[in-house]
């Protein structure tokens, strides 16, 4: 399955300038869990989105150390760090091995937990080399836990990028280089999970922008 360009650069540059945010705040934000480095500079931005009350709660999977993430309490104590309180943290119940941390796992289980709690504005912070497939693995999670576009606003949360010639380490702990260099590898992995089924196609996403 090939990506088809327009929808894919409308939705990239949707993403990384997305619409302004409700300004009663967004209800809560799904954060994904990232190897050490990246992880806590998507906390420092969190801290950034509750000062501004930008965002009220953080939610993010309880589950150990794996694929390159730390513990959740690693990522709560970098959280606490960045002036997120206790309060605003919301441990997301994990429907998967412990442990074995990956993209879809984390958004099913955000998509399990909100359903229940009938949120109306949502958001999905991320770094932004890993945004694309982020934000489109939640709309594909929301969606098959029974929820469309109407039913919620959800909103795209980029963290700040520092500096695209940064070196981290991403996918599974084993993916290493400049954040620029990513962006290709991302793709590919939104090309291939939407041959599995896993993910909906960009066009279908962007209707939650």
């Amino acid at each position: 399955m090939a990506l088809d360009l327009d929808d894919c650069v409308e939705f990239a540059l949707r993403l990384v300038s997305p619409d302004a945010p409700p300004k009663g705040g967004i209800d809560m934000a799904l954060v994904y869990r990232l190897p050490p480095g990246p992880s806590q500079e998507v906390a420092n931005f969190c801290g950034d989105l509750y000062e501004s009350k930008t965002v009220r709660r953080f939610g993010f999977v309880k589950t150990g150390p794996g694929s390159g993430a730390e513990g959740f309490d690693v990522f709560c104590a970098e959280l606490g760090k960045a002036g997120v309180p206790p309060s605003a943290i919301v441990l997301i119940p994990y429907l998967y091995p412990d442990g074995h941390i990956n993209t879809y796992f984390e958004a099913h289980s955000f998509a399990v937990h909100i359903k229940t709690e009938g949120l109306e504005h949502v958001g999905v912070v991320a770094q932004p080399y890993h945004l694309m497939r982020a934000y489109l693995t939640a709309v594909s999670c929301l969606e098959k836990a029974g929820l469309a576009p109407h039913d919620l606003n959800l909103y795209p949360l980029p963290c700040p990028v520092g500096s695209w010639r940064d070196p981290v380490t991403h996918s599974q702990g084993v993916v290493k280089g400049a954040k620029r260099d990513l962006i290709r590898g991302e793709l590919g992995r939104i090309v291939a999970y939407q041959a599995k089924g896993d993910l909906v196609d960009i066009c279908q996403a962007l209707k939650w922008l």
